[in-house]
Parts: structure tokens; C-alpha cells; sequence
């Protein structure tokens, strides 16, 4: 390096001669002889430039997304899975079941423990209300017999001597009274030690029940995934029924859309903590930001792997409430800012084992300094000390010469996700005959598979024939019932109030049973049981019985339906618009617009990374999307819809055309004219660019001109 420099001021002194003296001018140099070899290129005077002052940063953009606030839910246990309660883009209360693990048995269980505490209750309070209107008789008689001895006691020895009670003189009535109060007396403690026999037995018992009952409702819970807050479903897993579910696996996810969240591409948290700007840009708008790592240790752990898969949490400071789920971001992380610092081209700095060095142009020769660096900014370096601004420094760097121009305007960028999609019927329940009583014929099946229906549709037309020998007998014991039930009201209401009580039971249950049949015989039509879309039917011919609780059609419920796209890289997020392709059954070309109603992949765990989205789209074009899958003619191309989701999506920002712009370092330039009408470059924050532009953060202003190539 020491013989590089000599051999530069020997060639200096060489041209100066031939050399026109100057900083950044047009003058050529006469060549040097072919036979002497060059150790610096010719044209000294074109490869130099000025030490200039410029503001320099050294930044990161990262990518991220608006998300709301996610949590997720598992079994406790090892199940075997059932069926959602919720899907994606419901509404769910705190408490309320996602989704669910076969709970029938502990059902009835809980059922029949119910109405055995309810008639427990009935039954102690009855017993208790006749113990204390015992008790009050008999505390009566006693007060009353204790009041005929007292008065015997406090007699004088005439009335005593004249007493007389039937054929008892006094001492003998007196010992019969004191006998009877003491049978009083004995009696009232019975019903006294009887009553809190009572209460504590009940009270036992009924905690003993009510212990159960809590176990009972615990196993449900656990054969439940419930929801810990009030939201809207994000995400599910695809199971199926009866599909094994590891305990703690995530099987949904609620989001709170009241605290919404930023998740960025991953940021080293030392970076964060050193930053001297951070901030997020969405929809051309900055915001503040608030470091917020939902779990510090699994996010270093995911910085130190550098997976694919790392993510930075942040909180927005959004006030006036501006931003909402599914819009993109970019995070600005400003590591280092100078302003109006001395700085030189990167390229011409140089270094050996004792630093870094330019080389200056000092009059008719060359020579290194040392200089202290301080940012890095992509084509720039500032210089902290070791130059002047009137130094001119040697190196290969220039702006190119152009003189096509462009005034910057606003304007919208965005990425196209575009993929085939699927109709998805998420849930779907059996449409089952629920009549019980009499022979049930189908007469017509009224619906087609894929087929739209509205709640209390009639799917099937049907007949029963009933068994009027069974009614007839049920009326006959029903009048044979109310008959005896006037007899007990007619002897005695008060004595005969159990069996009064029972009687009546017995006719209600029986009335029931009676309305059911003709309710049954009288059936003429089976009916869909809420809005939504026919998935299958069963075939039946005019006149085939269709036993009790047997499916007659599978039904999807509208809001449960969605097209389904492959989204392996997680690009799309809730909130998204989506524009859905699709053909009617005319072959007619249709459009829907539909909304992502599952959240970015990065907010969620492996367990729910599915790789899948839902998209909702409105119920009159699901019915068509369906229904045009009728039939064999042109079905796979009528199941397959082109889908499209502006990913990326920025409004209302400053664009640079892609040609005009050039990278350095991580930087992004432009080149304009300064004050003097010299070209320079001028360096830019770029959030993303489109197939065509780049948008601006900051760097540029709006009506700016700007050189193209």
C-alpha cells in the first residue's frame, strides 16, 4: 500500500503538465506512452470529486401487517374431535364454545342431576313448609298447656279444694295437665330435632349434588374449547369429526379487534433499543410505535434461529383510531441520523493496517489522509474528521449525465395475490325427518344438491300415516285422569295436595304426549332449519318410508360457507379485499367481493399456521357459485375460481418511478438538480415499490422533479 501510494504522487507529478487543474471539470489528459505502465488511471482531474455536506442516515425497512390482538385455544385434555361452535368471522362472547369434543353422555348426565336437585328442592321445601306449620301447632298447645299449669300452680287452696275436672279433683287434673304439656313439650323438640335433621341431611345432600354437578360441568368444559374473551373468531384448524386433537394443541383463535397490533418481519431487539427513530408508515401516514413482545423469550430464541417465521410485535399509537386490520405497514428503524455532515463517496475510501485514508488533490499533487469515518449511508460516508470542505478527493464515483425528467405525484401501490379457489363448507349438520309417531312417506325431495335454501324451506314433501288406535287409547286415559283428578279436588284439596300435585304432572305429561302425535300425523313437509347451502341429498323415490331421525339432506349454513385458496407464505390477512372469478351455470363470467376472514399467518402459532385463507363472500354469490356445480357439464371449471387480493396495498403516497431510481447499500437515490443546476443524488426512504414505482416515506416531496435514464 506504501508503494501504491508513491507510485500515485510520482505519476501526478508525470501528468501535471498535461493536466488541466480543477475539481469535477470536463478536460481530457493527454495519454501517457504505452510503454509506461499505469498504476492510476488516466484523467486524474475526471476522478475527483468534492467533499460535500449532506444529511445521512444508516435505516432498515421492514415489512409487517395490521393484526388484531390474537388468542388461542386447546383442549385441556386429549379428545376426539366434534365440531365448531364458531368459524372464522363470527362473533363470540367470552365463555362461549368454539368448538367441541362429543359431550351427549355428560349432557344427560347433567340433565338428569338437575332435575334430580330441582325435585330434591321441591321436596325439602314441601317437607319443611308442613315440619314448621307442625311446629307452630305445636309450640301453640304447648304455650297453651304450659299456661294451664302455670294457672293451676298460682290457685289458691280453696279454688284447688274446690276444683273439679269431670271426675278428677285438682291434684289429679293437675298431674294430667303436667302430663300433657310434657307430651307437648317432647313433641315440639321432635319436630325441632326433625326439622334440623331435615336441613342438615338437605344441605349435605344438596352440596354432595352440587359438587357433582361442578365435576360434571368441568368434564363438559373439557370436552369444550371455550373462549377466554370477546372477539371474532381468526383462525380454526381443519378437522373433521372424530379426528384425534392432542391436549393443548391449538384448535382456534379469538381476535380482540379493539387493540390492534403490528407485526413486522423480525427486528433484533438491540436494534429496537438503539434505534434513534422508530416509527410505522401505513397509508403514506407515521405512527408511532411501542415495542410490545407478547413472549420476549420465544422472540430472541426466533432472532438467534433467524427462521423464517420470526416476527416483531409492536403497538401503534393510534388516537383517532385511523388504522384497521389488514392494512400493510412498513417499519422505519433509523439506527444512526447526521444532518449536515462533511461526507464523501463510499468508493473512494480506502484502508490499510493503520485506517482508513482518501486520497486529496492538493494543487499539482496527490496524497492519502487519514480520516475518521462515522455513517455509512449507502454511495456516501460521513467524514468526522481529517478533511476540509474545500478538499477535493480522488475516485471512480459520478452521476450520470441525463436530461429526462419527471415531477413526482401521489398515487396507490399494491402486490397481487392471484390463486385458484374452492368452495368450502366449513360445517355442515343432516337434515333428519323429526317425526316420531305414525309410518313417514317421502312423497317429493323439492331440492338439488348445491341447491340455496332460506330457513323453512321445504326440502321434502312427505305423509304419515298415523295410528288412531294408540290416540284414541291415550284421549281415553286422558279423560279416565282428569275424571279422578275431580275426585281428589272434590274430597279434600288440602289433604289430597300430593297426590293432586302428581295427578296433574301426569295429565300435562300426557296432553304432551297426546299434541306430539297429531302434531306428527298432521306432518306434510320436512323444512330446511336455517339459511344456507343444500351439500348432499339422499335419493328416495315416491312412496319410500323415511324412518325417525334418518337424514334426508346434508345442509352447510350460509355463513359457514367460504372460498378457500392456498396461502403458503402468509400474505393474505383478515380484512383483506378479495375479488372472486366465477362462472354461473351459463357459463356467464361473474364477479364477487368478498373479505379475508382469517388473520396473517404471523399472528399465529405453528399449531394454526394451516396454510390456508377463508374468504367470505356475499350469500347471493355463494348461491350461485354453488348451484353453478350442478350437474356433470363444465363442473371443474365452475369449482374453480380465480382469486385476487391487493397484498401490500398503500393509498395516498409519493411515487418514484422504478427506472429512475437507483439502489446502493440497502439506499435507495434519485437524481436531481441542486440549487446550482448541478446533478446530484438525492437519497430516499422507500417503503416497497409495485411492478412500476417505488413509494416514498420520506426524502421526497410531492411536485419534486427528478432525473429518469
Amino acid at each position: 500500500m506504501r508503494m501504491k501510494e508513491f507510485c500515485i504522487k510520482f505519476l501526478a507529478v508525470l501528468c501535471s503538465s498535461v493536466m488541466l487543474i480543477g475539481c469535477g471539470g470536463d478536460s481530457k489528459v493527454q495519454s501517457l506512452e504505452e510503454e509506461i505502465e499505469l498504476l492510476y488511471p488516466v484523467g486524474v482531474s475526471e476522478n475527483l470529486v468534492n467533499v460535500e455536506r449532506r444529511d445521512l442516515m444508516s435505516y432498515k425497512v421492514y415489512s409487517g401487517k395490521v393484526v388484531p390482538k390474537v388468542m388461542e385455544y386447546a383442549f385441556s385434555s386429549d379428545k376426539s374431535f366434534k365440531n365448531y361452535g364458531y368459524l372464522p368471522g363470527s362473533s363470540i362472547k367470552k365463555g362461549e364454545a368454539i368448538a367441541y369434543s362429543s359431550t351427549k353422555d355428560l349432557d344427560e348426565q347433567i340433565e338428569n342431576l338437575e332435575k334430580q336437585i330441582l325435585e330434591a328442592k321441591e321436596t325439602y321445601d314441601e317437607e319443611i313448609a308442613e315440619l314448621r306449620e307442625d311446629l307452630s301447632n305445636a309450640k301453640s298447645q304447648e304455650a297453651y298447656w304450659a299456661q294451664v299449669v302455670e294457672n293451676c300452680e298460682n290457685m289458691t287452696d280453696a279454688e284447688r279444694n274446690s276444683y273439679h275436672d269431670g271426675y278428677m279433683d285438682f291434684d289429679a287434673a293437675y298431674e294430667s295437665y303436667r302430663n300433657t304439656y310434657g307430651k307437648r313439650v317432647a313433641q315440639r323438640e321432635r319436630i325441632e330435632e326433625n326439622i334440623k335433621e331435615k336441613v342438615e341431611f338437605y344441605e349435605l345432600n344438596s352440596a354432595r349434588n352440587s359438587e357433582k354437578l361442578t365435576i360434571l360441568k368441568k368434564k363438559r368444559n373439557d370436552n369444550m374449547v371455550i373462549s377466554g374473551m370477546d372477539g371474532i373468531v381468526v383462525a380454526v384448524n381443519y378437522f373433521e369429526q372424530n379426528d384425534y386433537v392432542s391436549k393443548n394443541y391449538s384448535v382456534g383463535a379469538v381476535g380482540d379487534f379493539t387493540r390492534l397490533l403490528l407485526k413486522s418481519d423480525n427486528i433484533a431487539q438491540s436494534d429496537i433499543k438503539k434505534a434513534a427513530q422508530l416509527y410505522a408508515v401505513v397509508n403514506g401516514k407515521k405512527y408511532d410505535l411501542v415495542y410490545a413482545p407478547e413472549d420476549k423469550a420465544s422472540e430472541y430464541d426466533r432472532e438467534l434461529t433467524s427462521t423464517g417465521e420470526s416476527y416483531s410485535t409492536f403497538e401503534i399509537v393510534d388516537p383517532n383510531n385511523e388504522i384497521k386490520s389488514g392494512d400493510y405497514a412498513v417499519v422505519v428503524v433509523v439506527n444512526k441520523l447526521a444532518e449536515d455532515v462533511m461526507c464523501v463517496p463510499t468508493e473512494a475510501i480506502n484502508s490499510n493496517e493503520d485506517g482508513e485514508f482518501v486520497y486529496v488533490k492538493e494543487g499539482e499533487e496527490i496524497r492519502s489522509v487519514y480520516i475518521k469515518t462515522g455513517i455509512k449511508s449507502g454511495y456516501y460516508t460521513e467524514i468526522e474528521s481529517g478533511l476540509t470542505d474545500t478538499d477535493c478527493v480522488v475516485s471512480e464515483f459520478r452521476v450520470p449525465v441525463t436530461t429526462s425528467t419527471a415531477t413526482l405525484s401521489m398515487g396507490s401501490v399494491s402486490t397481487e395475490f392471484s390463486e385458484t379457489g374452492y368452495l368450502f363448507y366449513s360445517k355442515q349438520d343432516a337434515i333428519k325427518n323429526t317425526t316420531q309417531n305414525g309410518v313417514v312417506y317421502v312423497q317429493k325431495v323439492l331440492v338439488k344438491q348445491y341447491e340455496r335454501v332460506t330457513k323453512g324451506q321445504v326440502i321434502a314433501e312427505i305423509s304419515v300415516s298415523g295410528d288412531s288406535i294408540a290416540l284414541a287409547r291415550k284421549e281415553r286415559s286422558l279423560l279416565r285422569k282428569n275424571e279422578a283428578l275431580a275426585e281428589l279436588i272434590k274430597e279434600s284439596e288440602t289433604d289430597n295436595a300430593k297426590l293432586i300435585k302428581r295427578q296433574k304432572e301426569s295429565i300435562a305429561e300426557l296432553e304432551e304426549e297426546i299434541n306430539k302425535m297429531k302434531a306428527d300425523f298432521a306432518a306434510t313437509e320436512i323444512v330446511a332449519p336455517y339459511d344456507g347451502i343444500i351439500t348432499g341429498v339422499q335419493y328416495f323415490e315416491e312412496g319410500d318410508i323415511i324412518r325417525y331421525d334418518s337424514t334426508l339432506a346434508t345442509i352447510a349454513e350460509e355463513s359457514n360457507c367460504y372460498v378457500i385458496v392456498e396461502d403458503q407464505n402468509g400474505l393474505l390477512n383478515y380484512g383483506n379485499e378479495a375479488k372472486v372469478e366465477y362462472k354461473d351455470g351459463a357459463g356467464k363470467q361473474q364477479v364477487a367481493t368478498g373479505t379475508v376472514v382469517t388473520v396473517a399467518a404471523c399472528a399465529l402459532s405453528k399449531d394454526l399456521n394451516t396454510g390456508y385463507a377463508l374468504i367470505s363472500v356475499p350469500a347471493e354469490d355463494l348461491a350461485i357459485m354453488a348451484s353453478a356445480n350442478q350437474g356433470t357439464d363444465g363442473w371443474w371449471m365452475r369449482s374453480h375460481f380465480n382469486v385476487k387480493v391487493k397484498i401490500r396495498s398503500v393509498d395516498n403516497v409519493l411515487l418514484v418511478p422504478k427506472k429512475a431510481v437507483k439502489t446502493e447499500g440497502g439506499m435507495t437515490y434519485v437524481i436531481v438538480k441542486d440549487e446550482t443546476g448541478n446533478l446530484v443524488y438525492k437519497n430516499f426512504i422507500a417503503g416497497g415499490s409495485d411492478n412500476n414505482n417505488y413509494w416514498v416515506i420520506s426524502g421526497l416531496v410531492e411536485g419534486q422533479e427528478i432525473c429518469l435514464e
